[in-house]
């Protein structure tokens, strides 16, 4: 009778036993199942906020490119302003100096012609020969000059400021100016003349 219980007792223990160690291994594979899929959901979150920063650095960039090309826009419309209301006033200057010139000029004309009228025909005609030389020679020496009316040439002119040691907004200030004064001989000449002395010649 002790042998039947002692028996039954060992039978009951290994089912206890079976049991736990069933109950364990359950535990073990529920436990990793939840590691992964925690594992998982970390890995999906991460790669989530990788992608959210990786286009927010992109916005940011864009944002700061499209800033920098604006910033440089302006830049060059200020400069360009700038030298546009340099060369009117510069033109404004030379239209007031050519007018005075014209004056004095015209009052020196005046003069010239009262006291001309006593000259002799002899001196008259030598004076007129030694004019018309002297007007050969200069031009003569003009139409090799770009720098000059006579043998002003724009492109010349803009290719010998491009290649000075003037900075950028002198350059183009001096380009606008001459391109300004083109058509108008009086303005050209001096507007030529404040060329050399920028470039020093």
């Amino acid at each position: 009778m002790n042998k039947t219980w002692i028996i039954a007792a060992l039978i009951i223990a290994a089912g206890l036993g079976g049991y736990t160690y069933y109950s364990n291994q359950e535990a073990a594979k529920e436990a990793a199942e939840q590691a992964a899929e925690a594992a998982k959901e970390a890995s999906e979150e991460a790669a989530e906020a990788a992608k959210k920063a990786t286009e927010e650095a992109a916005e940011a960039a864009k944002v700061a490119a499209d800033a920098a090309q604006k910033a440089t826009e302006e830049a060059a419309e200020a400069v360009e302003e700038a030298a546009e209301e340099a060369a009117e006033t510069a033109t404004d200057a030379v239209d007031d100096a050519v007018e005075a010139v014209t004056d004095a000029a015209s009052d020196t004309t005046d003069a010239a012609t009262d006291a001309a009228t006593d000259a002799t025909d002899v001196a008259t005609d030598a004076t007129d020969e030694v004019e018309a030389a002297a007007d050969d020679a200069a031009t003569d020496m003009a139409d090799a000059d770009p720098l000059t009316a006579e043998g002003f040439d724009l492109d010349k002119v803009n290719a010998m400021i491009d290649g000075s040691s003037l900075d950028v907004v002198q350059k183009t200030t001096l380009k606008t100016t001459v391109k300004a004064a083109s058509n108008n001989p009086d303005l050209l000449k001096a507007t030529l003349a404040q060329v050399k002395s920028a470039l020093g010649l």
